[in-house]
């Protein structure tokens, strides 16, 4: 039985990777109880469903197993699946969530199109995927949204964050890892550029993904220090350069923006919630606050 199992590299790349430490906890459990309590889900003897348990089992023959089959009519039905049932695991990072869900989106529309296709051969008339859900008057992403607890943008946005990763993993074969595990911190929206550039300048943004940027102490009080560090710069002996204060405040405002992003994204519903949206908006107010303060000093 074992070996009528197959492995489709398009359903397994969808499957969020363990670290080592996780996978040999994984091992551990098993042969410590010589069988499998979760069963192998396949479709048409592919597996959708238990990789890694796969992996263990083909190297410990003796450990009991199940498999269950699963019916659908096309591979990207199976691929809405994985998605969605990796979507209930508890140890999902922030970038894993979004990529599953980018995934399933695409899977979906995908799905819809191949069902359309065929209903339109035997019925002129057919609601088109982009509108609805074969006429369930729900958009897919909208529904997606509501499924995932999330918004209408960020699927969206997690499609195009989805494309940006498997544009990543082609330019830079284990950057994808790297991105979901979370070891590489960059905001959504430059991984989703990758996809949009020409493929001849995808591996250079890619390698950029792995440029850290130093780390640099911020005060508690940034508008005092920046004013300590303006009146001590008139007394140094050793001159700063226009170019060096450039780039350090512009460092600054960018790590203030990925933090902002990074904190959203984890959160996804939370700027949905319009009295959370007017204290956020009262928050950032306090830097154009700031900016108006230093125009004034020019007057």
């Amino acid at each position: 039985m074992l070996e009528n199992i197959k492995i489709n590299p398009e359903f397994e790349h969808l499957i969020p990777p363990l670290v080592d430490d996780e996978f040999e906890l994984l091992k551990s459990n098993i042969l410590s109880e010589q069988e499998i309590y979760t069963p192998i889900f396949v479709w048409n003897e592919f597996i959708i469903d238990g990789h890694h348990r796969f992996k263990i089992l083909s190297e410990n023959r003796d450990i009991k197993f199940r498999i269950v089959e699963k019916k659908f009519d096309n591979k990207y039905e199976a691929m809405s699946w994985i998605c969605n049932n990796q979507l209930g695991r508890r140890n999902l990072t922030p970038e894993n969530k979004k990529y599953l869900i980018g995934k399933r989106y695409d899977a979906e529309k995908l799905s819809y199109g191949s069902v359309e296709r065929i209903t339109v051969k035997k019925n002129k008339s057919c609601p088109s995927s982009q509108n609805g859900n074969l006429g369930t008057g729900m958009k897919t992403c909208e529904r997606i949204a509501e499924e995932t607890g999330t918004s209408k943008n960020y699927v969206l946005r997690a499609d195009e964050f989805a494309k940006g990763v498997d544009a990543a993993e082609e330019a830079v074969p284990g950057i994808k890892k790297e991105i979901l595990t979370g070891k590489i911190k960059k905001p959504a929206k430059e991984i989703a550029e990758i996809a949009k550039a020409p493929v001849e300048q995808r591996k250079v943004l890619t390698e950029n993904l792995l440029i850290k940027k130093e780390k640099t102490n911020q005060p508690s009080d940034v508008k005092q220090n920046i004013k300590s560090t303006r009146a001590g710069m008139r007394n140094v002996d050793t001159p700063v350069s226009d170019e060096s204060v450039l780039e350090t405040l512009n460092g600054t405002v960018d790590m203030f923006i990925n933090n902002c992003e990074s904190t959203f994204n984890s959160y996804p519903n939370f700027l949905e919630n319009s009295d959370n949206f007017q204290k956020v908006l009262k928050i950032l107010e306090k830097a154009n606050k700031y900016i108006n303060e230093i125009k004034g000093d020019k007057r």
